[in-house]
C-alpha cells in the first residue's frame, strides 16, 4: 500500500502579483484529501525587488554569453 503524504504546492507567475499555495494529502497519483489554499499577494517593495533579481539575472545571463563570445574570438 502507498505511504500517504501531506504536501504543500507553491507557485507565483510571471503577472508577479503573489505567490498560491496549496496543501493536499496524496500517495504520489492521486489526491487523497484536498485541503486549505491561499493567495498571499506581493506588496510593492516585494515586487520591486523580485523584479530588480530578475533584471539582476538577465544583466549576468548577457555578461556571461558575452565574455564567451570574447573567448571564442581569442582562441588560436
Amino acid at each position: 500500500m502507498p505511504q500517504i503524504k501531506t504536501v504543500i504546492g507553491l507557485m507565483s507567475g510571471t503577472s508577479m502579483d503573489g505567490i498560491d499555495a496549496a496543501i493536499l494529502r496524496t500517495d504520489g497519483d492521486t489526491v487523497i484529501e484536498p485541503g486549505q489554499a491561499r493567495v498571499v499577494s506581493y506588496d510593492d517593495t516585494c515586487r520591486n525587488l523580485i523584479n530588480q533579481a530578475l533584471q539582476d539575472a538577465q544583466t549576468l545571463k548577457e555578461g556571461r554569453r558575452f565574455r564567451a563570445a570574447l573567448i571564442r574570438l581569442n582562441a588560436p
